[in-house]
C-alpha cells in the first residue's frame, strides 16, 4: 500500500508542477510525512524530485543564465547543508509543528497574496530568498515558493525562469541527498521507493503536458494551497496537542 500512495503522490506532484510551474515538492510532502515521518520524507522526497528537475533543466538549457545563478546556488547549498547537519540535534515534535506552521502560511500566501506581492530583484533580495529556501530545503524539502517569487522577475522570459529555476534545484537536490547520505538520514533501503516514485513523477509530466492547454493553472494553484493549509492546520494541531 505505500508503495502505491508513494506512486500515486508522485504522480500528482508530476502533473501539477508542469501545469503550475513549481509545487512537485509541496505535494510530496502532504503525503510523505505520514509515511516515514518529516525527516525521511524530506529525503525521499528530494531525491524524486531530482528526476524532475533534470529532465526540466536538461529541456531549457539554453536559456539558463549559469552565470547569474551560480551564486544563489552556493547560498542555498549552504544554507540548506547547514539544517541537514543540524535536523538529528532537533525535536521531532518541534520538526512536525514547524512544519505544518510552514504548510499553513505558505498557504495563506499564495491564496491572498501571490498576485499582488513581489520582490524588488537586487542582488541581495535573490541571495537572502536563497538563504531562507534553502533552510526550508533542508528541513522539509520545499525550498521553491519563495525562489520563485524573486527569480521570476529576473528572468527575460518564463523559459529562462524555469531554466533558472530546474538548474538550480537539481544542483541543490543532488547536494542536499549527499548531505543526507552523509548523516544517515538517506540508506540504501529506501533507493526502491524512490526509483518508484521517480518512474511516477516523470509519468506526471507527460500526463501534465497534456493537460497543460485544457486546465487553468490557477484553479490548480488554489486547490493545491487549498490543501496545503488544510493538511499544515491539522499536523500543526497534531504536534501541538
Amino acid at each position: 500500500m505505500t508503495w502505491l500512495i508513494v506512486a500515486l503522490t508522485a504522480a500528482a506532484a508530476g502533473t501539477v508542477q508542469t501545469v503550475t510551474g513549481f509545487g512537485a515538492a509541496v505535494v510530496l510532502m502532504l503525503v510523505l510525512p505520514h509515511l516515514f515521518g518529516v525527516v525521511t520524507a524530506s529525503a525521499v522526497s528530494t531525491s524524486i524530485c531530482i528526476a524532475l528537475t533534470a529532465s526540466l533543466a536538461w529541456k531549457f538549457r539554453r536559456k539558463t543564465d549559469f552565470r547569474f545563478i551560480a551564486l544563489p546556488i552556493a547560498v542555498f547549498s549552504l544554507s540548506s547543508v547547514v539544517m541537514i547537519n543540524l535536523i538529528k540535534s532537533l525535536d521531532l515534535r518541534l520538526i512536525g509543528a514547524a512544519f505544518g506552521a510552514f504548510l499553513l502560511a505558505l498557504s495563506l500566501y499564495y491564496l491572498l497574496f501571490a498576485g499582488r506581492a513581489s520582490l524588488r530583484p537586487t542582488r541581495g533580495v535573490v541571495l537572502a530568498c536563497s538563504a531562507v529556501s534553502g533552510v526550508f530545503s533542508g528541513l522539509f524539502s520545499i525550498g521553491g515558493p519563495m525562489m520563485a517569487l524573486c527569480l521570476l522577475p529576473c528572468a527575460e522570459d518564463h523559459e529562462q525562469y524555469v531554466g533558472n529555476m530546474q538548474t538550480l534545484f537539481v544542483v541543490t537536490n543532488c547536494i542536499n541527498i549527499a548531505a543526507r547520505v552523509a548523516n544517515g538520514l538517506y540508506t540504501v533501503e529506501l533507493i526502491p521507493i524512490s526509483l518508484v516514485g521517480i518512474v511516477f513523477i516523470l509519468l506526471g509530466r507527460a500526463i501534465g503536458t497534456r493537460l497543460v492547454r485544457q486546465l487553468s493553472a490557477e484553479v490548480i494553484k488554489r486547490a493545491v494551497y487549498l490543501f496545503v493549509g488544510i493538511s499544515g492546520a491539522m499536523t500543526l494541531i497534531e504536534n501541538i496537542l
